[in-house]
């Protein structure tokens, strides 16, 4: 079982290079606009799927790698990047996998 479990860890590295290079693709200037933030949208599905493996370091460095292949300032991506990934972390993920009724029974949700 560890076995399978090391040897299936490539699958999260492949979908994100394909979303760095789905990123780096040349595009018409109207399309832009609602092109989505491939490696962003993939990282996310990450920390969510593996949160044990992927976090906010990893995010600060996709961040820092997407800023140096757009061009952007150095930084501004992995600052976005920790802003983003803060919310799904592991800390956060009982409360994305509680029921709304359990929030509100255990008084995590109030309705005023």
């Amino acid at each position: 079982m560890v076995m399978q479990a090391a040897h299936n860890m490539w699958v999260p590295f492949v979908t994100l290079t394909m979303a760095f290079m789905l990123s780096a693709l040349p595009m018409l200037e109207w399309v832009q606009w609602g092109w989505p933030e491939w490696v962003l949208i993939v990282y996310l599905y990450w920390v969510i799927a593996l949160p044990h493996r992927f976090g906010l370091g990893w995010a600060f460095i996709l961040g820092l790698l997407l800023d140096l292949l757009q061009g952007n300032h150095l930084g501004y991506g992995g600052c976005d990047f920790l802003c983003y990934i803060d919310v799904p972390s592991p800390a956060h993920v009982p409360f994305m996998a509680t029921s709304f009724y359990n929030l509100r029974v255990s008084g995590h949700l109030s309705m005023h």
